[in-house]
C-alpha cells in the first residue's frame, strides 16, 4: 500500500465511519471512487492526497471532527 492509501485508511479508521460514509460525509466523493483508491485500482489524486496529508480525524460519542491544517 502506498502512503496516500495508508493515510486514507488511517483517517477512515480513526473516524469510526465506514468507507462509504467517510467518502460521502467527509470527502464528498462517490464511495466507489474511495474504494478504488483503497484497493489501489486507481491512485489517489494529488489534490486529494495533499488534503489528506493535512487532515486529522477524531471521533467522540456521536460526532466526527475533521481538522485540516492550512
Amino acid at each position: 500500500m502506498n502512503n496516500n492509501r495508508d493515510t486514507l485508511a488511517a483517517l477512515i479508521a480513526a473516524s469510526g465511519l465506514s468507507a462509504a460514509a467517510f467518502a460521502r460525509l467527509v470527502l464528498g466523493r462517490d464511495e466507489r471512487t474511495v474504494r478504488r483508491w483503497l484497493r489501489g485500482d486507481i491512485e489517489v489524486p494529488d489534490s486529494a492526497a495533499r488534503w489528506l496529508g493535512r487532515t486529522t480525524v477524531s471521533a467522540t460519542a456521536g460526532a466526527v471532527v475533521v481538522t485540516v491544517r492550512r
